[in-house]
């Protein structure tokens, strides 16, 4: 177990302790003494001898109230500081319990000529500090709600915020990635076209060279055909009679 929960453990089975002597002593269970419940803490203390069932039966109010204190102590601390409603001074609405629970332990030191109203009204006051207590608690809750609503409101705001820029930025990367694909098949045309024309180049080249060929092939062959004429004509003159002595 952790400390915190040894804490509350330990609370509860006080508050049990605390409930079981307040039932031995209102019924009179193991106590003898005629002044249990008429007398606080004013006989304790002058009382000689020493009275230890009327201390055993203020003992359940005085942890009571010293609890009280503590936990008004807190709460004051808690309004003063960490409260959703701002106050300007350390005597605010949150000062209220303890207040209620000063008067609930001096009611609880007179004797028994005013122990039984005094006690009684200083119980009231206690309960009377705490319901004031509820409407400044209630007042914290509705500004905690108001400040979540916000919160949450402003969150919602800037998811949206976040959505709607989200989708203008791939907006903007789809756009720049169409430009890309046309940009490039634009220039994959060019390169396309450029290659047709040097295609186009090419063959006009072979023609032109096949041309120049067909051209020289004829020269060689209209030179071949004269050579051969040639050398037949010499022979025929040659053959001729009285011809070839001259």
């Amino acid at each position: 177990l952790n400390a915190p929960r040894i804490v509350i453990w330990s609370i509860r089975m006080l508050a049990l302790l605390l409930f079981v002597l307040g039932l031995l002593v209102n019924f009179n269970v193991g106590f003898t003494s005629p002044l249990l419940g008429k007398v606080g803490w004013w006989h304790v203390v002058t009382a000689r001898p020493f009275d230890y069932q009327v201390l055993v039966s203020l003992l359940p109010m005085g942890i009571c109230c010293l609890g009280c204190f503590y936990f008004s102590l807190v709460l004051w601390r808690y309004g003063t500081e960490s409260s959703f409603l701002v106050h300007s001074s350390p005597l605010n609405p949150w000062f209220s319990p303890l207040f209620g629970t000063m008067g609930m332990t001096v009611g609880q030191w007179f004797g028994s000529a005013y122990f039984l109203l005094l006690s009684n009204v200083g119980i009231f006051v206690f309960c009377v500090s705490v319901l004031f207590l509820v409407v400044q608690v209630n007042k914290d809750l509705e500004s905690a709600v108001q400040l979540n609503t916000f919160l949450h409101a402003f969150d919602e705001l800037r998811s949206s915020e976040v959505q709607h820029y989200q989708e203008y930025q791939q907006k903007q990367q789809d756009t720049e990635e169409e430009q890309v694909v046309v940009a490039d098949e634009k220039l994959e045309a060019a390169v396309q076209q450029g290659d047709d024309v040097r295609i186009d180049k090419d063959k006009v080249d072979d023609k032109k060279n096949g041309a120049v060929e067909m051209e020289h092939d004829r020269v060689k062959l209209k030179k071949r055909k004269v050579v051969e004429f040639a050398e037949e004509t010499t022979e025929i003159v040659d053959y001729i009679p009285g011809h070839g002595s001259d």
